[in-house]
């Protein structure tokens, strides 16, 4: 079974097509290696080097999303819904990452807490 993605967004399909993926290797290794083969193969124009290595495809998937996603905005959203560290090894659930609470939502609810 090939890749069948019809979309005039074609970025947004290949997003879609490897959260699938990375999703499908916890599951089935061999069908995310599969799809990933071809993915890479429309993109690159060669066969990769597939590594069998759970671990190390599910890597190189996050890899190719980090890079499909560039200048999106969506890193940190990505790294916190990965349980992954941020810069400098900060924890993904550190509450210095939290935003602060805009001061005009603040006023309109006084049992509100700012966030830390």
């Amino acid at each position: 079974m090939g890749l069948i993605c019809v979309s005039y967004d074609l970025p947004r399909c290949t997003s879609s097509l490897l959260n699938l993926i990375c999703k499908l290797v916890a599951i089935d290794v061999a069908r995310a290696t599969d799809l990933y083969s071809e993915l890479y193969e429309l993109r690159r124009g060669s066969a990769p080097t597939i590594p069998y290595d759970q671990a190390q495809l599910l890597q190189d998937i996050r890899l190719e999303r980090r890079l499909e996603l560039m200048f999106e905005g969506d890193r940190l959203h990505n790294l916190k819904r990965m349980k992954e560290p941020l810069r400098n090894g900060i924890p993904y659930n550190d509450p210095s990452v939290l935003f602060k609470i805009p001061q005009e939502e603040m006023s309109g609810n006084s049992l509100m807490q700012q966030n830390p």
